[in-house]
């Protein structure tokens, strides 16, 4: 039963990314239960609390369990599976212990229902099981469905939104800048010369570039901006409720720190600039549109000595 009850935690394990000690804590249980039977058996010989052991051993597991799915549950962007066998794992962590309670406070001999629990507790044990197990199922399921979410709307390189979701977010941001009449900017974030560090290092070099780029860029921006990648060397920048000015602060801020940071790629520090262009929205504006000027403001970046912040050309609406 214990080997079983570790094989259960062992999976739910690899459901929800438990620590690295779960072998060394298998073996302490299973090794203290194993000694806990040996005295029990040979050196004080008790039935009951060789039983006892095995459900004290039980109820360890469970627990352990319970809490790793707990801890899983607050991170997980569907909780609600992880919650619900959480508190199965619960039920079958503390019912032993109440069991064994309730022996001990019995006076007179000990008969199987008092031992073992009359049917309406056996009958009760094995529905939780049953339900333990489906949901233990719904949990796989809904991890399943939250991984084939996030590769459909994460970057797998930068961790960032990818171009479609950071599009979507756009979207939802100029309706909500619509409804309170409010304004809404992004910026198109480029990397200078990016062709000639892959052509220079390699592409697994481009990689890292990549990846310390938007490092970079969300450690200088504000919490409620979204950095998303747009595509090839591209990121893309929400920046909501910002009129011009604002929005021209934090890309030009972002630019800085890129700037004046040191890039390291496997030992070689590598001077890397971005260029941007900033776009502000108006009342009536799409993102198809918004996207399309942030774009030619780059352009013009690019075109005038890369390494600096552009405005669009179109006149911005005031908060």
């Amino acid at each position: 039963m214990l080997v079983s009850m570790l094989i259960m935690y062992h999976g739910l394990l690899r459901i929800c990314g438990g620590d690295a000690n779960r072998l060394r804590f298998g073996m302490a249980v299973i090794g203290a239960t194993i000694a806990a039977w040996l005295v029990f058996g040979f050196v004080a010989p008790n039935p009951i609390l060789q039983m006892d052991a095995t459900w004290f051993a039980a109820s360890v597991i469970g627990g352990r369990a319970a809490w790793e799915l707990w801890r899983y549950a607050r991170r997980s962007r569907y909780p609600a599976p992880a919650y619900v066998v959480s508190f199965w794992l619960g039920l079958m962590t503390i019912r032993p212990v109440l069991e064994i309670m309730a022996r001990e406070a019995h006076s007179g001999p000990l008969d199987p229902a008092m031992m073992y629990g009359p049917p309406g507790v056996v009958f009760f044990r094995a529905l939780v099981m049953s339900l333990l197990s489906m949901s233990v199922l719904w949990l796989e399921v809904s991890r399943l469905y939250e991984t084939v979410e996030r590769q459909a709307t994460q970057d797998e390189m930068t961790g960032l939104a990818n171009r479609r979701a950071i599009v979507e977010r756009l979207q939802r941001e100029l309706g909500r800048a619509r409804r309170e009449k409010a304004a809404c900017s992004i910026a198109i974030f480029d990397v200078d010369y990016f062709k000639q560090v892959n052509d220079t290092w390699g592409h697994p070099a481009g990689d890292q570039v990549l990846k310390w780029v938007s490092k970079v860029i969300e450690n200088s921006i504000r919490p409620y901006d979204t950095l998303g990648r747009y595509g090839g060397e591209e990121f893309l920048l929400l920046i909501p409720t910002a009129a011009a000015d604002g929005a021209f602060t934090v890309a030009e801020r972002a630019r800085l720190a890129i700037e004046r940071a040191a890039c390291v790629v496997d030992g070689k520090e590598l001077r890397i600039t971005v260029s941007a262009g900033v776009a502000t929205s108006s009342p009536d504006m799409d993102a198809d549109t918004l996207l399309r000027l942030a774009d030619e403001a780059l352009y013009r970046a690019k075109e005038t000595g890369r390494n600096r912040v552009v405005r669009a050309a179109a006149a911005p609406v005031a908060a």
